[in-house]
């Protein structure tokens, strides 16, 4: 396999990566676009519900008990961000889903 770093070749920021797979999880569930930033919302309202919850075991931290959410918390905070901060951004995202 060949690996080339050629400037011309496009490459994907994490921060893509992360409303890309957002992107894919709002999809999954057939949302609307409208429905994204309520469904933003909800991802950051459930982590925080998580960080409180003080039933789960305190050795293990919430960020490890729960990982694949984690990827999805950040990536609705990256999409609440850009909407209340860059709206380019925000507008490239929604062209890409």
């Amino acid at each position: 396999m060949e690996v080339s770093g050629e400037a011309s070749q496009p490459r994907v920021s994490v921060l893509q990566f992360r409303l890309v797979a957002l992107g894919c999880l709002f999809f999954k569930w057939r949302l609307n676009r409208r429905d994204f930033i309520p469904a933003a919302k909800f991802l950051s309202g459930l982590w925080e519900l998580l960080l409180q919850n003080h039933e789960r075991p305190p050795h293990i931290p919430v960020i490890h008990q729960f990982r694949w959410l984690y990827v999805f918390v950040q990536a609705s905070s990256d999409l609440l961000l850009s909407k209340s901060l860059n709206a380019p951004l925000f507008d490239e995202y929604r062209t890409w889903t």
